[in-house]
């Protein structure tokens, strides 16, 4: 099973690639456009069309794929077969009942907005500096009463566009007390009007700068992690279903384990789930028909393991999610605890209180399904959908 989690990773490794051409192309395409003076919005509008499998997040083939590795298909697939799958792996699996659809064109929208309002942010912030700059530059000839008003509105204005930047905050300090120390000599002369030029250069280098990196964030972060987020979770769930689709059969099944992806970079519910004793039949393990709902939380990969019989002794079930969760939180650090359950709820907890309303992303272990039905399935091989088999 260890390979079938390895081989999710390489689907979603393959996706992030793609997507990471198309955003490296972007970003020159839109700094082009946005240098040619063309409008933020039509600069993104025309590269929508450019490249429209990045705002549109294609997961057709990710989630297909996904749910035969769940499934342990390994032959081919013809096209008609992949297409049925699809559509079954389209309808809704959560609490919200969108469907994929629905799901895709909700994170399209939010891409192309967070794009635009993230650069259409940074530009405000970059034309408020220049100006400041600018009218600094022109007005240097009234002294004082300009550095005493307007210099630390500058300075301020500059942090603001340029916030984490130490080079280029720096650099606009260090010309901004230039010109204070010019400044205090009375009368406007060269050496003054210089520093003011000094001053507006930083002004113009740095905004430059900002942009440049408000456009990658834009694309390469922030819309990543957007279409990455549906990603990876609408594969953990494709997995899922064609996992159970095959293990729920299994009659030599009597239990899932529940183990942590291998990329599991944050102590949260899933930790509850792979290490806590709730059913009295070791750490993670569950019954067959009594697991906590896959994936539990966007970006999770953790997944299940098959549990067989003789493996565990179900007579000696004994459901307890109260006691071993206790148990489970009383084993961890304080740190640990506040992560779960919040600085309140840890607190609480500690007094005695229930964990039950501050395990943050707990759920109840349910029978688990599959949009992928025994029947479906057997209908696609029926129409030898699946020349190579799979059982």
């Amino acid at each position: 099973m260890a390979a079938d989690n390895k081989e999710l990773l390489r689907l979603l490794n393959e996706y992030s690639k793609m997507r990471q051409k198309d955003a490296d192309k972007i970003i020159v395409r839109l700094e082009q456009e946005i240098k040619k003076g063309r409008k933020l919005d039509d600069a993104v509008k025309r590269l929508r069309k450019e490249f429209p499998e990045f705002f549109s997040i294609k997961l057709d083939d990710l989630l297909v794929n996904s749910a035969l590795v769940g499934m342990g298909v390994t032959g081919v697939v013809v096209d008609a077969g992949r297409a049925a799958i699809l559509k079954e792996l389209s309808r809704p699996w959560d609490p919200l009942g969108f469907n994929l659809s629905k799901k895709l064109h909700t994170a399209s929208k939010k891409i192309y907005d967070e794009i635009v309002n993230t650069l259409s942010a940074q530009m405000r912030a970059n034309k408020s500096v220049v100006e400041i700059a600018r009218s600094l530059y022109d007005g240097y000839g009234y002294g004082n009463v300009v550095i005493q008003q307007d210099l630390p509105k500058y300075l301020k204005a500059f942090r603001h566009a340029m916030p984490g930047d130490a080079s280029a905050i720096g650099l606009a300090r260090k010309a901004a007390q230039r010109v204070s120390a010019l400044s205090k000599n009375g009368a406007p002369n060269q050496a003054l009007k210089a520093a003011y030029k000094q001053l507006l250069d930083a002004a113009e280098k740095g905004t430059d700068k900002a942009l440049k990196n408000a456009i990658y964030v834009a694309v390469n972060e922030k819309s990543r992690y957007i279409a990455e987020r549906i990603a990876r979770t609408e594969a953990a769930k494709a997995w899922a279903d064609g996992f159970y689709e095959k293990q729920l059969q299994n009659k030599h099944v009597v239990g899932f384990r529940w183990k942590l992806g291998s990329r599991h970079p944050m102590f949260d519910i899933c930790d509850v789930y792979a290490k806590a004793d709730l059913f009295n039949l070791g750490q993670g393990v569950f019954p067959k028909d009594q697991v906590p709902p896959l994936p539990a939380h966007p970006h999770c990969l953790c997944r299940v393991l098959e549990v067989y019989r003789g493996e565990i002794d179900l007579s000696k079930t004994d459901y307890s999610a109260d006691d071993g969760v206790n148990k489970w939180l009383a084993g961890l650090t304080d740190e640990q605890r506040n992560k779960v359950l919040g600085l309140k709820g840890a607190k609480d907890w500690g007094n005695g209180e229930s964990w039950r309303g501050n395990l943050r992303g707990w759920q109840e272990p349910i029978s688990p399904t599959t949009r992928l039905k025994p029947e479906f399935v057997k209908s696609l091989m029926e129409q030898n959908l699946f020349p190579g088999g799979y059982r």
